[in-house]
């Protein structure tokens, strides 16, 4: 009997399939879903913690048990080779020909090893997007070339590098910097005072839950001559008259202030935004008396468009909405 699960993620839903024991297939499909949805088999149980994990920008470890029962010898022993590519690395086609060569005992084809991986049964937990063409060159995917460029993003630790920063996903390990930022009163002015613990924990937890969703989220800021967290900056929707629009927010310890990492930063997201995620418009949403995160907008390209008010902690506080599209950065 054949069970089925789906699980929601930034590259669709991804559709798992079991004998009740193993993995018999996992592919994905574009519709958009927003709970797990599975059959309490521990086969899936395993599957979703696997795949929390994936999304979430870690190595997730051992897989979970896998069928290859319809698959040739030769095919069989492609993906036994491929799914001894360590999570963040890469093989060429060739590369991985070799391997298979070795464990074989004959000669195969870079086109041949092509072949086999574009009938890969178990997407993602073989992981044929970590196999690309001579030169860095992209090379095929079953489930297209964007995902297998978002799937390789996701899996470097680095998002995004400038003259003396890096971004990368924020970690649990994180927690005492980011709650240093968040709990210091001139830091968090913005938000009508600083956070509890707690909200630190919540906002954390959100930036992370974030990759999953979309692929993207806030990132820390890392200062390449110390390796120090220094802030946070990236990409969220943020809701604004009814709709859903791309932001860069920023937010940096008070150190570090005025000396230009916010600009670096923030510029740096904004041409991912339009060069990796294909986006037409970016804003920046500011509350009308943080004159500094005005600056670091106005210094980033864009304008002062429309505004709202919100309403948060019981007070009443007005956005303005800065925004440059992609024709005029």
């Amino acid at each position: 009997m054949d069970y089925e699960a789906r699980y929601p993620s930034f590259l669709g839903t991804t559709v798992l399939k079991s004998d009740g024991e193993t993995l018999t297939s996992v592919r994905f499909e574009e519709n958009e879903l927003e709970e797990k949805e599975h059959v309490e088999l521990p086969i899936f149980l395993d599957a979703f913690a696997w795949l929390d994990r994936f999304f979430s920008s870690e190595d997730p470890g051992p897989l979970p048990k896998i069928s290859l029962s319809h698959c040739s010898n030769f095919r069989c022993n492609v993906l036994l080779c491929l799914s001894k590519i360590p999570y963040g690395q890469k093989r060429t086609y060739g590369e991985l020909a070799k391997d298979v060569e070795r464990v074989m005992g004959k000669k195969t084809s870079p086109r041949r090893i092509g072949t086999a991986l574009k009938t890969n049964p178990i997407l993602l937990f073989l992981p044929c997007h970590r196999v690309v063409g001579c030169k860095g060159k992209l090379g095929g995917y079953v489930a297209g070339a964007e995902k297998k460029k978002r799937l390789l993003a996701l899996e470097q630790p680095r998002i995004l590098e400038t003259e003396r920063l890096y971004l990368r996903r924020l970690e649990q390990k994180d927690f005492l910097g980011i709650y240093e930022m968040l709990s210091d009163p001139e830091v968090m002015k913005p938000y009508e005072g600083p956070f509890l613990e707690k909200e630190a924990h919540a906002w954390l937890d959100r930036q992370i839950d974030r990759y999953k969703k979309w692929g993207f989220g806030w990132w820390a800021v890392i200062r390449k001559e110390d390796d120090c967290l220094i802030g946070q900056c990236g990409l969220t929707y943020q809701p604004w008259k009814g709709e859903e629009i791309l932001e860069v927010g920023y937010m940096f310890a008070k150190e570090y202030w005025d000396q230009g990492y916010a600009i670096e930063a923030a510029s740096a997201c904004k041409n991912h935004a339009f060069d990796e995620l294909n986006a037409a418009e970016v804003c920046s949403i500011v509350r009308d008396s943080n004159f500094p995160s005005q600056r670091v907008a106005l210094r980033n390209g864009m304008i002062k468009g429309d505004s709202i008010v919100k309403f948060y902690r019981g007070v009443s506080m007005p956005h303005d909405r800065y925004y440059v599209t992609k024709e005029k950065r």
